[in-house]
């Protein structure tokens, strides 16, 4: 009788299901877990409800519109998308090196510990701080949602990436937190598919065309004369790009802007120096503050200075951001840009050329000229485009304020 309840109870504790809530760089996802073959993924985009769901071996894309739930089969675009290569490149977890144990903390009603952690990432050593514990639940979850995450992007890889040490796992690091955590079992209907879930015509899936268009040298108004400090961070030898435009852009707010655009083939590199920005946390962070797609997030250092780079899913393209004292600069290339980023923009720059300068202060005035380009309005004496009297009144009001003029 004894020998049967242990078993009754380890079974009971072998089929426990999991709700695990996080947040990933400030957008909360929900995911539920039954077994490897029952997955269900949570989050909100553009404030509708979308979830992702894995059924004994399919991949299910689940919209509610008006209160019905729509599926869409997404296992034969995968398996399609896998044969064309899409995916086959999978993430490989750095071997992580345990510097120092902090505190303990508890995350999420979970007991952990601080961990200072170094590792080698693109030739560079990183340290960072991360909460862990060895709580097995939650273990098997991550582990989970691991693998969920590796047939959603058709990588091979399934192993945990959030085990730090082996029976460690992290509770919170850089951009990611558990906030809460649930070991409740999961009704079987949370996880059903809907046999007749409509599928994407293979016939419409083709590899994808790539259709390159110049970026404006200053995207939102007129230039202001040509880019002087950022030229003379240049380079002699720029590895076969080519300079075709450059300027100093709208000096809205009393920051400097200047920006130059390089190609080469078919493929170009823009860069942006914002001197007199000291609080900015680059076009990366801006993307993380808005929730929006991210992909292969690097940091390190270059010639001495802090740099981050990624890929902007929604953008299409390649960013990498270089924090210098006073300032950011920007590099943004079109997605047909092979090379390696980090190493073009060493190959671009010469960082200690930066030098700061003080700030200037702002002109309502000015700003306003500017500002009219943007609206279209009135044709001015000297030919510009000028907003109306109205607006420009409108205008006026509002960058005083802005400005505490």
């Amino acid at each position: 009788m004894r020998t049967l309840i242990l078993i009754s109870a380890l079974s009971a504790l072998a089929m426990a299901d999991y709700t695990l809530t996080m947040k990933m760089d400030g957008v909360e996802q929900k995911f539920y877990y039954k077994d490897d073959a029952h997955m269900l993924l949570e989050s909100k985009e553009n404030g509708h409800k979308v979830a992702q769901l894995f059924n004994t071996g399919k991949l299910y894309t689940v919209t509610n519109v008006n209160g019905k739930k729509r599926y869409m089969d997404m296992s034969a675009m995968l398996s399609q998308m896998s044969q064309m290569g899409a995916g086959q490149e999978s993430f490989k977890k750095p071997k992580i090196e345990v510097v120092s144990k902090g505190a303990n903390k508890t995350v999420a009603g979970i007991k952990a510990r601080e961990w200072t952690i170094k590792f080698k990432e693109r030739g560079h050593t990183v340290t960072d701080k991360v909460f862990v514990t060895d709580n097995k639940d939650l273990r098997k979850a991550l582990g989970g949602f691991s693998k969920f995450m590796s047939k959603m992007t058709g990588s091979k890889n399934d192993e945990n990436m959030y085990e730090v040490k082996d029976g460690y796992v992290m509770v919170a690091g850089d951009g990611f937190k558990i906030t809460n955590f649930d070991t409740k079992d999961l009704p079987d209907s949370l996880f059903a598919a809907n046999a007749a879930a409509k599928v994407p015509s293979l016939g419409q899936i083709k590899k994808p065309v790539i259709h390159i268009k110049k970026p404006p040298v200053c995207a939102i108004v007129g230039k202001h004369g040509k880019a002087k400090m950022l030229l003379s961070m240049i380079k002699q030898s720029v590895d076969g790009w080519k300079l075709i435009d450059s300027a100093t852009c709208a000096d809205m707010m009393g920051m400097h802007l200047e920006n130059a655009l390089y190609k080469k083939g078919d493929g170009y590199i823009h860069l942006s120096l914002s001197v007199n920005d000291p609080h900015n946390q680059g076009l990366i962070a801006t993307y993380k503050v808005r929730g929006l797609s991210i992909t292969g997030l690097k940091r390190g250092k270059l010639q001495g200075h802090r740099f981050q780079m990624a890929h902007l899913d929604m953008a299409g393209v390649k960013a990498l951001d270089i924090k210098l004292p006073n300032a950011m600069l920007e590099l943004t290339a079109t997605d047909n840009v092979t090379d390696d980023l980090e190493k073009e923009a060493d190959a671009l720059l010469n960082l200690s050329k930066f030098k700061p300068v003080k700030r200037t202060k702002a002109n309502p005035q000015d700003a306003l000229k500017d500002l009219g380009k943007m609206f279209g309005g009135s044709k001015h004496q000297n030919g510009a485009n000028m907003p109306s009297q109205k607006d420009l009144q409108k205008m006026q009001d509002m960058m005083k304020q802005m400005m505490g003029k």
